[in-house]
């Protein structure tokens, strides 16, 4: 993953209130009873026109609690702040024009004894300015 994607990503993901700044790319940090993030690259791909580049990137983001309510309510703040939202990420991305949204919402999945997820996944657009 791009190095300024990445971080935009943390950065906004960090924000969501809820999480307390538990937002993690690959490995989270679990501190028991408290809800967490991690979001991943899945897959990316490369398109070249006679002018310009195009990298798309496949994040999915997911969110941990013990909590389902809380957890849902967890999985729309960071939609909120990630489908549609460039403008949260074109200051950081400074190399690219970013166009991000939401393709697959979250449902609520039982991931062991007192533990819930729900995995969203984005497609990122970049393209080189």
């Amino acid at each position: 993953m791009n190095d300024q994607l990445r971080i935009a990503l943390s950065t906004v993901g960090k924000t969501v209130e809820g999480l307390d700044g538990e937002f993690w790319y690959l490995e989270a940090s679990q501190d028991e009873g408290k809800p967490y993030a991690v979001f991943s690259e899945f897959a990316s791909r490369r398109e070249n026109d006679s002018v310009d580049k195009f990298d798309f990137s496949y994040i999915q983001v997911n969110v941990y609690s013990s909590d389902i309510k809380q957890l849902e309510d967890l999985g729309e703040k960071i939609e909120e702040k990630f489908d549609g939202k460039k403008e949260s990420f074109q200051m950081m991305v400074s190399l690219w024009m970013i166009d991000i949204n939401l393709i697959t919402p979250g449902k609520v999945t039982h991931v062991k004894d007192g533990l819930y997820k729900i995995s969203q996944e984005y497609r990122i657009h970049l393209q080189h300015k």
